[in-house]
């Protein structure tokens, strides 16, 4: 894994650890809140939003050394900019249910979608000039593919 991340293929976005007690459900969130004007009969409002990537298990300890765990990821990202100002939410939710033996690692993935990029990269020293600064400034546009994969390994802690 630390190979593909040296090369710029993969980026970890978090490293959870979550600890569960057989039967209850364990989460943890991280991400931004993002303000939203909402329609009231005292007028507009700010209301927030959640942007989170989030992972919630809810485990059951198995005969033959094995864990079922009921999985629920959450990632949401800013979208774009709509027609009324505010800003859309994407969200991907991944659920499932599993069963892994302690120490076995699972693979979760499914949440594929694609990104439009429209970049413009610029030169600052060199942009700003009359003359030249059309030459140093460059328009990217494009498609790029994205999957979350979320790796799970459940262990069993005794006091």
């Amino acid at each position: 894994m630390a190979a593909l991340e040296a090369r710029g293929l993969v980026l970890t976005l978090a490293q959870p650890q979550i600890l569960v007690l057989e039967g209850y459900a364990g989460s943890i969130q991280t991400g931004q809140e993002v303000p939203y004007l909402v329609a009231t009969d005292n007028g507009p409002e700010q209301e927030w939003k959640r942007a989170v990537l989030g992972l919630t298990v809810t485990s059951r300890v198995l005969p033959m050394d094995q864990v079922q765990l009921d999985l629920v990821v959450v990632q949401d990202s800013i979208g774009d900019l709509l027609p009324n100002g505010q800003l859309a939410l994407n969200t991907h939710i991944l659920q499932t249910r599993a069963v892994a033996g302690f120490g076995q690692t699972l693979v979760i993935g499914g949440a594929l979608y694609q990104q439009q990029l429209d970049r413009l990269l610029v030169s600052p020293a060199l942009s700003g000039h009359p003359l030249v600064g059309q030459w140093f400034k460059q328009h990217i546009q494009g498609t790029e593919r994205l999957e979350l994969l979320v790796f799970v390994t459940p262990r069993i802690v005794t006091p």
